[in-house]
């Protein structure tokens, strides 16, 4: 008599079918918030496929923020990011809120219509202050002439 002998099949357990993955959490957290945004501006409903795109365009923007302002530490000198580190890459990213929306733009020679005084001054850079503003000031050192 024949001994049949059974032959096991090699299989691996695989239990990520049964598991849901760090990123389906992520999405998961990234909807819910996303729906948190809309019902706190005021909407009472919405589609699943606008929700996905709202929370897929807020993940894509946390992601950049963090980029930004750990670009901006590391040109800081630092390893780790701080708050000011944010609020910067808020301000670089175009967001309500940050150092550089307060910025006054100084026009330069050629918006000015002006020519420097010295060749070696390039064009683009900013034009000088009108003479009116810095000689007549109650600090200036009024002298017989100038050196």
């Amino acid at each position: 008599m024949e001994v049949k002998q059974k032959v096991k099949e090699n299989t691996v357990y695989d239990d990520r079918k049964e598991r849901a993955s760090t990123d389906d959490f992520g999405r998961a957290i990234s909807r819910i918030a996303a729906a948190q945004i809309c019902e706190n501006i005021g909407f009472e409903g919405f589609n699943e496929s606008a929700l996905d795109s709202f929370a897929d365009i807020t993940v894509k923007y946390l992601y950049d923020l963090g980029k930004t302002a750990t670009f901006c530490a590391i040109l800081a000198g630092r390893t780790e990011v701080n708050v000011f580190d944010v609020i910067e890459g808020l301000g670089d990213l175009g967001g309500s809120t940050g150092a550089s929306k307060n910025k006054r733009k100084i026009p330069c020679f050629v918006q000015m219509d002006e020519t420097p005084a010295f060749k070696h001054i390039p064009l683009w850079m900013p034009a000088f202050p009108d003479r009116h503003t810095y000689a007549r000031a109650s600090t200036w050192n009024e002298r017989a002439s100038d050196p």
